[in-house]
């Protein structure tokens, strides 16, 4: 059970104040997004941590590049379920991360061999 989720019919994320009080490692609101990250899929990780070393924003059309070369498939496929998490969302062609700190938490928490290669 998350301590933090998003909920679409509301458009914003909900959490569950006893359980955030009660939270000993989470320092930050970054650090409890990042928490949150671990329910990912083996697919949607990769595919976000690729998107971040974008900034906060990329373009569909820069991002569908990386379909070929990653073993992972890209971003595309698992931006459906990315956008239902609320971890991004689409404006116009651009794939953007909810909030900066989304964007900040997961390129920090990439490690250093694995940023290497994505850059």
């Amino acid at each position: 059970d998350s301590v933090l989720a998003y909920s679409p019919m509301k458009r914003r994320f909900d959490w569950d104040s006893a359980k955030v009080r009660s939270l000993k490692t989470a320092d930050s609101v970054a650090s409890l997004i990042v928490s949150n990250l671990n329910s990912l899929t083996p697919g949607e990780l990769p595919s976000l941590r690729a998107l971040s070393c974008f900034g906060i924003q990329a373009k569909m059309s820069v991002l569908a590049l990386l379909k070929d070369g990653c073993p992972f498939g890209g971003v595309e496929p698992y931006l459906k379920s990315l956008i239902e998490g609320g971890v991004v969302e689409m404006k116009d062609s651009l794939v953007v991360f909810t909030h900066d700190l989304i964007q900040q938490g997961v390129y920090n928490n990439i490690p250093t061999e694995e940023r290497r290669r994505l850059h």
